[in-house]
């Protein structure tokens, strides 16, 4: 296997229990022309010297285009930025629910190195964080992206979806489900500027109310909006 693994492409090792980091670097260093490596829930790669494995690992993988990582389980919050800054080639990103979605440094370090990007996964379980203007220049500068997920941030507010809306042209997906400082204002841009918007997710969105939501709809009548407020009980 390391001997052919240098042609390999796509590597899966998702749901794995006892996958090693070191283990994974050994494969990795040898994968140059890795476009796509999916980790999803590996729950087994643990850190060296205080640096997680997966940043050695992704060193290697220059070509990388697809990295997903949904669930994985990394203890260390540091690792975010040290592995997007190795992927300048990345279209797509998936960091939902792992230590990395949450801190502002990871968007940064996304926004300055991960240019191309058309799909970004960033959903976190809950965090306080201010994230506005971390989002703000992740829109200026990953303007390509197609799919977006903030899902599960307290403070994100009406500029950050405004300047999504107003610089990702392209934008066909959103997804800002338990962000309750998103209000109808919000989605007011959103039907002016997002005339490629096919699908809204914006569930236990407290401030969205169901008036904002069939005026949108009014302006983007092909729009699957997923709207569900824990407090009414009311859905869309």
């Amino acid at each position: 296997f390391f001997l052919t693994c240098k042609l390999l492409n796509i590597l899966n090792v998702s749901n794995s229990l006892k996958l090693s980091g070191l283990g994974l670097v050994e494969v990795l260093q040898r994968c140059g022309a890795l476009r796509e490596l999916r980790m999803n829930q590996c729950s087994a790669l643990e850190e060296r010297r205080g640096q997680p494995w997966i940043v050695q690992a992704t060193a290697h993988c220059v070509k990388l285009e697809r990295l997903h990582m949904l669930r994985a389980c990394i203890a260390n919050l540091s690792w975010g930025p040290l592995v997007t800054s190795h992927a300048p080639s990345l279209r797509e990103l998936d960091l939902s629910f792992t230590s990395a979605a949450g801190p502002v440094a990871t968007i940064l370090s996304i926004a300055q190195h991960c240019t191309e990007l058309r799909i970004l996964m960033l959903a976190c379980a809950v965090t306080t964080m201010p994230v506005n203007d971390a989002v703000c220049e992740l829109a200026r500068r990953c303007c390509l992206l197609e799919e977006l997920d903030l899902s599960g941030r307290a403070m994100l507010g009406n500029s950050a979806v405004e300047a999504v809306s107003e610089h990702c042209k392209a934008l066909k997906v959103l997804r800002i489900n338990r962000c309750p400082g998103i209000t109808d204002d919000a989605l007011v841009v959103l039907g002016v500027r997002s005339s490629c918007l096919q699908e809204l997710c914006c569930a236990q969105c407290h401030q969205i109310n169901t008036e904002g939501i069939f005026q949108l709809l009014e302006r983007l009548p092909a729009l699957h909006c997923n709207h569900y407020s824990l407090t009414t009980g009311s859905a869309l």
